[in-house]
């Protein structure tokens, strides 16, 4: 029986799962919330975050895009930096020191001290992983 469910590494091969898991789109859609949100702002229009919380839903992709960013980042050999499974525990240890009201920069620094903590044994790795999340976050204007 099929669940449905699937590893990071078994996508499913259906156009529609591809197309939905296509996260270069969410760095489109991004630039296009910011052109409009600052358009909007210069003609006076509400925005959806004045009427969504803060923009909870509005702003729900940044994380999405800053993880597709590290799991796509490369060293200088063309290899990934991250494994899906590093990846995983990362964000995983760090979602569970974070607060219900943590901002980005919180998921931001409590990732990056995982992260020093995760390669401690390798001061070289640890300082290359650490600059690895930053830049990644740095690209969807968290720093």
């Amino acid at each position: 029986m099929d669940t449905g469910l699937r590893t990071l590494e078994e996508p499913r091969d259906e156009p529609a799962v591809r197309r939905a898991r296509n996260f270069r789109r969410v760095g489109l859609g991004l630039v296009a919330l910011a052109v409009l949100a600052g358009l909007a702002g210069l003609l006076g229009i509400r925005t959806a975050t004045t009427s969504d919380s803060g923009g909870v839903h509005t702003n729900s992709n940044i994380h999405n895009k800053a993880a597709y960013n590290m799991l796509t980042a490369k060293d200088g050999n063309g290899a990934r930096v991250f494994t899906p499974t590093e990846a995983a525990v990362l964000y995983y240890l760090c979602l569970s020191r974070l607060s219900s009201m943590a901002t980005f920069t919180d998921v931001l620094h409590d990732l990056t001290a995982v992260v020093s903590i995760y390669y401690a044994g390798d001061p070289a790795k640890k300082a290359d992983r650490v600059n690895h999340v930053t830049a990644a976050y740095k690209a969807v204007g968290i720093q």
